[in-house]
């Protein structure tokens, strides 16, 4: 399954045109917003919309995401991890919210999730990151996280002092092998 993280504005335009792929999308809306459906087109592809309502914020801030969030999420990549052939997850603007829940989808299904922190058009929200891997039943190993934390914040440069590059993960449908 290909990850695939977007902003509001490019999944709308995204909908439009026809895809032969199966493709599911995971929706982040701020809360009190409203978001179209994407499975009006029966063309696009989009066979299947998981949508939750949080704003870009961390932990114990107003409308954060919720542990049902984060478990609504799980569940729905469960169900649709060896059904579709690409997972979009977006959310306003494709950089924060989206791509913690795409790093922790990663993690969880290939154990690899620097292609998220390793990327410097990302800041993946480490909220949104936590809950999801939670919701996976994952265990967070913190000095890890610092890690992801300081490479992300300083693009370039690894903990270790290796040099990152980012790429566009492509998971087959076992989740055991990766592709570049």
């Amino acid at each position: 399954m290909i990850i695939e993280i977007m902003s509001r504005e490019k999944i709308l335009e995204y909908s439009h045109p026809k895809h032969d792929e199966k493709i599911a999308v995971i929706s982040i809306i701020n809360h009190g917003e409203d978001f179209p459906s994407l499975l009006n087109n029966p063309n696009n592809g989009i066979e299947a919309q998981c949508s939750v309502y949080f704003n870009d914020v961390e932990l114990g801030m107003y409308n954060c995401i919720t542990d049902d969030d984060a478990e609504k999420i799980a569940s729905f990549v469960n169900e649709i991890a060896d059904k579709k052939d690409r997972l979009i997850i977006q959310c306003g603007y494709g950089v924060s919210r989206s791509a913690g829940v795409a790093a922790a989808i990663m993690k969880h299904f290939a154990d690899n999730d620097m292609l998220i922190w390793g990327n410097p058009r990302y800041r993946p929200n480490i909220t949104c990151y936590r809950k999801v891997l939670e919701a996976f039943d994952e265990v967070i190993v913190e000095q890890e996280l610092c890690k992801k934390i300081a490479v992300n914040r300083n693009f370039g440069i690894e903990a270790d002092g290796e040099s990152v590059s980012p790429r566009l993960i492509l998971l087959s449908n076992d989740g055991d092998e990766m592709r570049i």
